[in-house]
Formats: C-alpha cells, structure tokens, sequence
C-alpha cells in the first residue's frame, strides 16, 4: 500500500529519524494514534499534521507499507514502511489532482463539505466543490469550474480553463491557461499565493473571485 508522509526540515517525524530510500520497521502491531509508523493514504491529507508554511521547513514524501496495517480516518499504521522518494508541497497538489481524474468521473457536479480537514474535489466541467472547515481544502479540475474555501489554512485550487477560485483566510492556487498558434489551449503558469500576499502585482483579498483571462489576473469581491 502505497502513502505519503510528513516529517520536520530534519526528516523528523514525532522524534523518529527517517531516511529517503530505507525501510523502517517496527515489532508492534500496528494501531492507529497509539502504536507503528504512520502516514496518509491521500496526498493532502498530510497536510492535516505538517503545515505548508515555507517557515517552518516541513518535508513530505511518498512511502509504502510493507508490514501490517491499522486504518482510521485519515491515517494509516504500519510497522513496516518504506520510505521511497521526497516530494515538495506542489508534488502532494500534482498527485492529488491525478487522483481526482482517476476517481471522479463526472460532469455538473456540486460537491461540499464543512467539517475540519474535510476535503472536497471535483473533475468535471462547470462542476463546483467548496469547504468551509479548518484545513479543509477544496479542488476542482474541470472547465469553467468553481473552488471556494472558509476555513482558517485551507487551501482552494482550480486547474480547468477558465475555472476560478476563492479563499476567506487560506491559500489560492489558479492556471494561466493560453493558446498556441494553433489555437491548441495549454498551461503558461500556475499561480499560487496566500490571502494577503500576491499572485504578479494584484494582492490576493478574503472572499473575492481569482481567474485568469488573456494571460490577465481577473477578480470579482462577493462584496459587489
């Protein structure tokens, strides 16, 4: 079984040394909060127990459990695990984007939810998703789609042509999508930034609409 772990700037994880490319193994059967090596079975859901805040160094990397295992929630226990190769925090978007087009298979959706750390994703055009929990992260990768978040620290991401995002106290990850020539759409740039800092010279506001069109960064407040 495949996962995803953080650790702190030292490969640290609850006063466990790690290292990329060993295997750690543990003689405990495994329990989950209680017992074993521990780690996430979805990619942002890492996120729930080491922050993304460039400040503080956090690590994350994909492993596999090789021994037994406990589930709850959103973690998994182990005592086997193998730690295989270091990701950085855009890594852990990339792959759960892929999941999204792996599992969700639909068209016109409206997803939401509103617990803590309660995630919500979409894939299909003009599909909406939102969350309103501490930590609660919301994607949508479809067309024309619409990805909003409330909670404190979560994070609202919307890679489709023409999708758009908002955040009350989080982050906002948009694409700048351009065409060729040929008139074939493709990625320039994906943007990302925190409420309050900035995506090119436009400061990124609570609760106002992020797009791009034309290569330009457009917002729309809900205040108007």
């Amino acid at each position: 079984m495949f996962g995803y772990k953080g650790f702190d700037k030292n490969l640290k994880c609850r006063g466990f040394q790690y290292e990329i490319g060993k295997t750690f193994e543990e003689d405990v059967e495994p329990k989950c909060c209680e017992r074993g090596l521990h780690f996430c079975e979805l990619p942002l859901d890492v996120l729930n127990y080491y922050d993304y805040s460039p400040i503080d160094g956090s690590r994350f990397a994909k492993v596999e459990a090789l021994g037994t295992i406990d589930k709850r929630e959103d973690k998994v226990a182990t005592n086997k695990l193998r730690v295989d190769s270091e990701l950085t925090f855009w890594d852990l978007f990339k792959l759960q984007f892929k999941l999204v087009f792996e599992k969700v298979k639909t068209s016109t959706t409206k997803v939401s939810t509103s617990g803590d750390y309660a995630h919500s994703s979409t894939s299909g055009d003009y599909a909406h998703s939102s969350t309103s929990g501490y930590k609660a992260h919301s994607s949508t990768s479809g067309d024309y789609a619409h990805s909003s978040t409330s909670g404190d620290e979560a994070i609202s991401s919307s890679l489709g042509l023409k999708a758009i995002a908002k955040a009350n106290k989080g982050w906002i990850i948009v694409v700048d999508w351009q065409q060729d020539k040929n008139y074939n759409w493709y990625i320039n740039e994906i943007y990302h930034s925190k409420v309050g800092g900035k995506i090119l010279d436009t400061e990124i506001k609570s609760n106002t609409w992020y797009w791009f069109e034309n290569g330009k960064l457009e917002s729309l407040s809900e205040d108007k």
